[in-house]
């Protein structure tokens, strides 16, 4: 007959499941998508503007270590630019490429981000 485990194992056990678990959930929580850069990205400025105003992190990074100025820019929000940087963006941020907002309007086109841009920093 096999030896039945102890209380001490059992709680080790469940100690590593627990582990297991709550690192699953933080790398889950990483890679969901953050509603300031949803709403950069998709350019709809009062839903910007909301978010700034409830505190979201303005400069925080996506998986791909993208901004919400980075987003914005890449996809030519103009007026959302504008705001993340009066809010405070850091447009020398950047991602996973070594691209940053500026390198991103240049390199699609979007000359008056571009200007924009480097007005502001």
């Amino acid at each position: 007959m096999p030896a039945a485990p102890n209380a001490q194992e059992d709680r080790a056990a469940q100690t590593q499941r627990n582990r297991a678990e709550v690192g699953l959930a933080k790398t889950q929580e990483r890679a969901a998508p953050q509603p300031l850069h949803e709403a950069a990205r998709s350019g709809q400025l009062a839903q910007v503007e909301r978010l700034i105003a409830q505190g979201a992190r303005i400069n925080a990074p996506d998986e791909a270590g993208r901004t919400p100025l980075m987003l914005a820019a890449i996809h030519g929000h103009t007026a959302v630019v504008r705001r993340l940087l009066a809010a405070g963006a850091n447009p020398a941020l950047v991602d996973r490429e070594g691209v940053n907002a500026l390198g991103y309007a240049r390199r699609l086109g979007w000359g008056e981000i571009v200007r924009v841009i480097e007005a502001g920093s």
